[in-house]
């Protein structure tokens, strides 16, 4: 194998293209494959109590429904049988071993972190067989919300505090959402807010959705989460070494507040900004200085109305 070094001196367009071209195309058969039998092997770990496929494949002679004691016991006396065969006995034993497994059992036995297969498997779509892009993933989570969001607003206009039942709640793409829980609540009222069916409400700005919502999350400025985020930075940038820069500040541009402007007004709002610019890399900090101060004059010289 070739070193980084040499890699990247003999780099070209075109023999990266023919290069990486077919191992692109064999990881995404590969993940497609991969996602496949992960679905399949979640969808056997995760049916808690008795197994209906252990049912038929140990005890079919029976012919009645059995519970799990009594499945192995049949297990067991199936082996001694013998009218039991070698591979009647395995299936029998295999099957009811697997209850015993859990999802996080098998990923770990094939060296795939639980994290990574819960993401493919949302990424799978088993009715098509076939495996959704991120982008497309989103686009289908986004269209089915708002179908079920519109569908329970419809409902109210009929019918006042409408809740569906968490038998109605059957959702595909969104699977967290299994029962009309406060937090549901909270993310439909995000949900009328951002299509116009619903004014923010001045007086409760503070009680509106955390920020943590990814799909409106443009209300986060009003979140809960956010509001305590900013407020620890901002009492960082003002105790302990940090008074003393904000007592520094308030001697340099104390002289040139002009009488009449409170000076807490307006050495408030730098350490609020330098809190956030915490987040940010110079560039960043740069331009966002440009766009903020003109935000800021624009701000200041709106008359009001």
């Amino acid at each position: 194998m070739k070193s980084l070094e040499q890699l990247e001196k003999e780099w070209s367009f075109d023999s990266a293209v023919e290069r990486i071209k077919p191992m692109a195309e064999s990881w995404a058969k590969k993940t497609y494959e991969i996602a496949r039998e992960l679905y399949i092997a979640n969808k056997k770990l995760s049916n808690s109590g008795y197994r209906s496929d252990l049912k038929e494949s140990t005890c079919a002679k029976s012919g009645t429904g059995l519970e799990n004691e009594e499945a192995l016991t049949c297990c067991i006396d199936a082996q001694g049988s013998e009218e039991a065969n070698g591979e009647t006995s395995s299936m029998c034993r295999q099957g009811y071993d697997d209850q015993f497994h859990t999802f996080k059992d098998f990923c770990e036995a094939v060296k795939v972190p639980y994290s990574t297969a819960q993401k493919w498997i949302s990424l799978y779509d088993p009715d098509k067989d076939y495996l959704l892009t991120t982008e497309e993933y989103k686009d289908e989570r986004t269209k089915e919300l708002d179908a079920f969001y519109e569908s329970v607003r419809k409902k109210r206009e009929k019918i006042a505090g409408y809740i569906p039942e968490s038998k109605d709640i059957n959702l595909k793409w969104n699977r967290n959402i299994v029962a009309w829980t406060d937090a549901v609540e909270r993310k439909f009222d995000e949900w009328l807010i951002a299509k116009g069916y619903k004014d923010i409400d001045p007086n409760k700005v503070l009680s509106l959705p955390s920020p943590a919502s990814e799909d409106y999350d443009e209300f986060g400025l009003f979140g809960f989460e956010y509001l305590d985020s900013l407020a620890k930075k901002c009492t960082k940038k003002v105790s302990g070494e940090g008074a003393k820069e904000y007592l520094n500040m308030t001697k340099e541009y104390g002289p040139r507040i002009p009488k009449g402007v409170d000076t807490r007004n307006i050495l408030r709002i730098p350490v609020i900004v330098e809190a956030e610019f915490d987040d940010l890399d110079t560039f960043q900090k740069r331009e966002t200085a440009k766009v903020l101060s003109e935000i800021i004059m624009k701000l200041a010289l709106e008359e009001k109305k």
